[in-house]
């Protein structure tokens, strides 16, 4: 059987069929025709993703990693903490309101601001989260809730005609 091809059908084929032989063949760097195909170390080991990820999540939010001797961590989570603190302050909590914060008072216009009043509450939870943390107390629970309970009904699950 025979197929018309052109010249660089030919060339692209025979390189990829010589990159898969290459790749079968341990993966090693071979020559090829005065060409020099470079294939990945195929017998590597690869990572455990999952394993990397949770450990990515413990040392950036010190879930189960957080060492208090690490001045790397205390700082960041020092940081986030007073964040969360100040948001906390910050975020309106009467019934009337028509937003959460002054920086982000425009929520049928601007999706920037519907983005910034998630992140504020991501920030409070993720600070809520950590083992050391002083946030973490009834009143700051239900104002965390109540403003997402706020969110939903009055911003993100209004109905279009009511906005």
């Amino acid at each position: 059987m025979t197929y018309r091809m052109k010249k660089w059908q030919k060339l692209s084929t025979i390189t990829l069929l010589m990159a898969g032989v290459i790749t079968l063949n341990g993966g090693e760097f071979r020559s090829i025709d005065k060409h020099q195909i470079a294939v990945a170390d195929t017998n590597v080991q690869t990572p455990d993703y999952e394993k990397l990820r949770n450990t990515w999540l413990d040392v950036n939010y010190g879930y189960d990693k957080y060492d208090e001797n690490n001045d790397a961590m205390k700082k960041k989570f020092e940081a986030t903490e007073n964040e969360a603190e100040k948001l906390l302050k910050e975020m309106k909590t009467e019934s009337d309101r028509k937003y959460l914060w002054d920086s982000a008072k425009d929520l049928d216009t601007k999706s920037a601001d519907m983005t910034r009043t998630y992140r504020n509450i991501e920030k409070i939870a993720e600070a809520m989260k950590h083992k050391n943390t002083k946030l973490n107390t009834p009143d700051n629970k239900n104002k965390v809730k109540d403003a997402l309970e706020w969110l939903h009904e009055n911003a993100y699950g209004k109905e279009p005609d009511k906005k």
